[in-house]
């Protein structure tokens, strides 16, 4: 990043353009210090942030927990128009979210003209995040009311943990069989939270029927039948469980 900051600094006048390159030069290489600064470097250049910039920074932002510097940029968001921007304000609401403002979050959320899956699924995981399981079931719900296009593995693994936390195998059962009707049993990380929603909602025989017929299973997902026995006082299941995962050559 040094060469690409000394090359930046010999441009008379870069653009927005050139500094949102930066910018996510910086968020990229896993430096949102770096990506932060340069934002502060593109606001003194005079260059004009727009909808490519903001969704990084507030990234940063989250990544950092930087609520004043997180503000601010939703701040210069609605100074230059940008608050119906879906892409914008989905990045805001993650980052309320993410720093437990679930108010805020939902401020931007409820002033949205226009959603898509993920603002949805960022607000369902956002109440999820934040032990708020019942909102995050009823926010699965309207969601599914409101789009016309189907729920995609992210927003399923979002309202199963949400099902975790309020104990709700009755709706974690509806969710699976959303999920079968629509073909999605068949992606791992789907199966493993089906998995996990039953084990910690008591219900292990449906874990191991999930389990059992999971066309692939990651260690991840072993770890998770070996723990939903445990948890549910089966020692000697767990430990059989455990040795044909050895069996299976995996570690």
């Amino acid at each position: 990043m040094d060469e690409a900051v000394e090359a930046l600094a010999a441009v008379r006048g870069p653009d927005a353009f050139l500094h949102n390159v930066m910018i996510r030069g910086f968020a990229d290489a896993g430096l949102p210090a770096g990506a932060l600064a340069a934002y502060r470097g593109m606001l003194e250049d005079g260059a004009r942030p727009d909808r490519f910039t903001f969704p990084v920074v507030v990234k940063c932002c989250a990544r950092l927990g930087g609520l004043d510097e997180g503000r601010a940029a939703h701040g210069m968001v609605i100074k230059l128009g940008l608050e119906h921007d879906v892409y914008t304000c989905n990045s805001l609401v993650a980052f309320y979210a993410k720093l437990g403002l679930v108010e805020d979050a939902e401020r931007v959320f409820d002033g949205m003209p226009v959603r898509d899956i993920v603002t949805w699924n960022i607000m369902v995981d956002g109440y999820v995040s934040n032990g708020l399981g019942s909102l995050a079931l009823a926010c699965f719900q309207e969601m599914h009311d409101a789009l016309e296009v189907q729920h995609d593995s992210v927003g399923i693994i979002a309202a199963l943990a949400a099902c975790c936390l309020e104990f709700s195998s009755m709706q974690g059962k509806e969710i699976h069989g959303y999920v079968i009707r629509h073909g999605l049993e068949q992606d791992i990380k789907v199966g493993t939270s089906l998995l996990d929603m039953y084990c910690k909602c008591g219900e292990v025989a449906y874990a191991r029927s999930v389990f059992a017929t999971m066309p692939l299973r990651t260690v991840v997902t072993w770890n998770c039948m070996i723990g939903g026995y445990a948890l549910n006082e089966r020692p000697d299941e767990a430990f059989d469980c455990f040795m044909q995962m050895r069996a299976e050559g995996l570690q």
